[in-house]
Protein backbone atom coordinates (compact mmCIF):
# COMPACT_ATOMS: atom_id res chain seq x y z
CA UNK A 1 0.00 0.00 0.00
CA UNK A 2 1.41 3.39 -0.91
CA UNK A 3 1.76 6.04 1.75
CA UNK A 4 -0.75 8.12 -0.18
CA UNK A 5 -3.24 5.23 -0.07
CA UNK A 6 -2.66 4.69 3.63
CA UNK A 7 -3.16 8.38 4.35
CA UNK A 8 -6.18 8.74 2.08
CA UNK A 9 -7.83 10.64 4.93
CA UNK A 10 -5.59 13.58 4.00
CA UNK A 11 -6.08 13.34 0.25
CA UNK A 12 -9.80 12.70 -0.02
CA UNK A 13 -11.64 15.92 0.81
CA UNK A 14 -14.72 14.26 2.32
CA UNK A 15 -12.57 12.02 4.56
CA UNK A 16 -10.37 14.96 5.58
CA UNK A 17 -13.34 17.12 6.57
CA UNK A 18 -15.02 14.24 8.42
CA UNK A 19 -11.86 13.37 10.37
CA UNK A 20 -11.10 17.03 11.16
CA UNK A 21 -14.67 17.60 12.37
CA UNK A 22 -14.57 14.54 14.64
CA UNK A 23 -11.16 15.40 16.10
CA UNK A 24 -12.01 19.09 16.54
CA UNK A 25 -15.15 18.09 18.45
CA UNK A 26 -13.10 15.91 20.85
CA UNK A 27 -10.31 18.47 21.23
CA UNK A 28 -12.77 21.31 21.91
CA UNK A 29 -14.35 19.23 24.71
CA UNK A 30 -10.96 18.34 26.15
CA UNK A 31 -9.47 21.81 25.96
CA UNK A 32 -12.07 22.88 28.52
CA UNK A 33 -11.81 19.86 30.81
CA UNK A 34 -8.06 19.19 30.50
CA UNK A 35 -6.87 22.73 29.85
CA UNK A 36 -5.19 22.00 26.50
CA UNK A 37 -3.67 25.23 25.17
CA UNK A 38 -1.68 24.01 22.12
CA UNK A 39 -1.49 21.25 19.52
CA UNK A 40 1.80 19.60 18.51
CA UNK A 41 2.42 17.79 15.22
CA UNK A 42 5.23 16.49 13.06
CA UNK A 43 5.58 15.56 9.40
CA UNK A 44 3.63 16.60 6.35
CA UNK A 45 0.54 14.61 7.30
CA UNK A 46 0.60 16.06 10.81
CA UNK A 47 0.91 19.56 9.43
CA UNK A 48 -2.09 19.11 7.10
CA UNK A 49 -4.36 17.80 9.87
CA UNK A 50 -2.81 20.04 12.53
CA UNK A 51 -3.43 23.19 10.51
CA UNK A 52 -7.11 22.37 10.11
CA UNK A 53 -7.45 21.47 13.78
CA UNK A 54 -5.64 24.60 14.91
CA UNK A 55 -8.15 26.64 12.92
CA UNK A 56 -11.19 24.68 14.13
CA UNK A 57 -10.16 24.64 17.80
CA UNK A 58 -8.49 28.07 17.90
CA UNK A 59 -5.43 26.47 19.50
CA UNK A 60 -1.91 27.46 18.43
CA UNK A 61 0.12 24.89 16.53
CA UNK A 62 3.61 23.67 17.45
CA UNK A 63 5.35 21.95 14.53
CA UNK A 64 8.29 19.67 15.30
CA UNK A 65 10.16 18.90 12.10
CA UNK A 66 13.37 17.29 10.96
CA UNK A 67 16.23 19.71 10.62
CA UNK A 68 17.37 20.12 7.03
CA UNK A 69 21.03 19.25 7.52
CA UNK A 70 20.70 16.71 10.31
CA UNK A 71 18.38 13.79 9.58
CA UNK A 72 18.39 12.59 13.18
CA UNK A 73 17.70 16.00 14.70
CA UNK A 74 14.47 17.93 14.94
CA UNK A 75 13.69 21.65 15.00
CA UNK A 76 10.60 23.28 16.38
CA UNK A 77 8.33 25.99 14.95
CA UNK A 78 5.58 27.69 16.92
CA UNK A 79 3.11 30.54 16.72
CA UNK A 80 3.70 31.98 20.20
CA UNK A 81 6.12 31.68 23.07
CA UNK A 82 6.24 28.15 24.42
CA UNK A 83 5.45 28.94 28.04
CA UNK A 84 3.72 26.43 30.22
CA UNK A 85 2.41 24.40 27.32
CA UNK A 86 -0.44 22.08 28.17
CA UNK A 87 -0.46 20.40 24.80
CA UNK A 88 -1.92 17.53 22.84
CA UNK A 89 -0.17 15.60 20.08
CA UNK A 90 -2.03 14.97 16.82
CA UNK A 91 -0.63 12.10 14.76
CA UNK A 92 -1.77 9.45 12.31
CA UNK A 93 -0.89 6.44 14.48
CA UNK A 94 1.44 5.09 17.15
CA UNK A 95 3.63 2.23 15.97
CA UNK A 96 6.96 2.20 17.83
CA UNK A 97 6.27 5.38 19.80
CA UNK A 98 9.40 7.08 18.44
CA UNK A 99 7.50 10.01 16.92
CA UNK A 100 5.70 10.75 20.19
CA UNK A 101 8.99 10.54 22.10
CA UNK A 102 10.70 12.93 19.66
CA UNK A 103 7.91 15.50 19.95
CA UNK A 104 7.96 15.29 23.76
CA UNK A 105 11.75 15.54 23.99
CA UNK A 106 12.00 18.46 21.56
CA UNK A 107 9.33 20.46 23.38
CA UNK A 108 10.90 19.59 26.76
CA UNK A 109 14.35 20.65 25.50
CA UNK A 110 12.91 23.97 24.39
CA UNK A 111 11.59 24.50 27.93
CA UNK A 112 14.98 23.65 29.43
CA UNK A 113 16.65 26.22 27.16
CA UNK A 114 14.19 28.92 28.22
CA UNK A 115 15.57 31.34 30.83
CA UNK A 116 12.38 30.93 32.85
CA UNK A 117 12.42 27.12 32.57
CA UNK A 118 8.92 26.87 31.16
CA UNK A 119 6.88 23.89 32.27
CA UNK A 120 5.37 21.78 29.47
CA UNK A 121 2.88 18.95 29.91
CA UNK A 122 1.53 16.49 27.36
CA UNK A 123 -2.15 15.99 28.21
CA UNK A 124 -3.51 13.78 25.43
CA UNK A 125 -2.75 12.15 22.09
CA UNK A 126 -5.23 12.22 19.19
CA UNK A 127 -4.82 9.65 16.42
CA UNK A 128 -6.62 10.16 13.12
CA UNK A 129 -5.62 7.08 11.14
CA UNK A 130 -5.51 4.34 13.69
CA UNK A 131 -8.28 1.82 13.12
CA UNK A 132 -6.23 -0.93 14.76
CA UNK A 133 -5.59 1.14 17.89
CA UNK A 134 -9.24 2.24 18.08
CA UNK A 135 -10.33 -1.38 17.76
CA UNK A 136 -7.91 -2.39 20.54
CA UNK A 137 -9.39 0.26 22.84
CA UNK A 138 -12.97 -0.79 22.03
CA UNK A 139 -12.04 -4.39 22.85
CA UNK A 140 -10.67 -3.57 26.29
CA UNK A 141 -7.10 -2.56 25.38
CA UNK A 142 -5.34 0.33 27.06
CA UNK A 143 -6.46 3.80 25.97
CA UNK A 144 -3.18 5.18 27.34
CA UNK A 145 0.36 5.76 26.12
CA UNK A 146 2.91 5.24 28.88
CA UNK A 147 6.13 7.25 28.98
CA UNK A 148 8.44 7.77 31.96
CA UNK A 149 5.84 6.27 34.28
CA UNK A 150 3.12 8.70 33.15
CA UNK A 151 -0.05 7.46 31.43
CA UNK A 152 -1.21 9.77 28.65
CA UNK A 153 -4.80 9.28 27.44
CA UNK A 154 -5.32 8.51 23.77
CA UNK A 155 -8.27 9.24 21.53
CA UNK A 156 -8.15 7.10 18.38
CA UNK A 157 -10.51 8.02 15.58
CA UNK A 158 -12.14 4.93 14.14
CA UNK A 159 -12.52 5.12 10.37
CA UNK A 160 -13.99 1.68 9.79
Amino acid sequence: MSHCGYLSTLFELDELVEAADALAYEINKDKLTLGINSLAVTGVSGFVMGGLLSYRTRLPLVVVRKEVDNHSGYSIEFTRMLRDLRYAIVDDLIASGDTVKKIISKIAAHGENDDNHANHELLKIYLYKSDTYASTIRNGGSPFYQINGVRIPIFALYNG
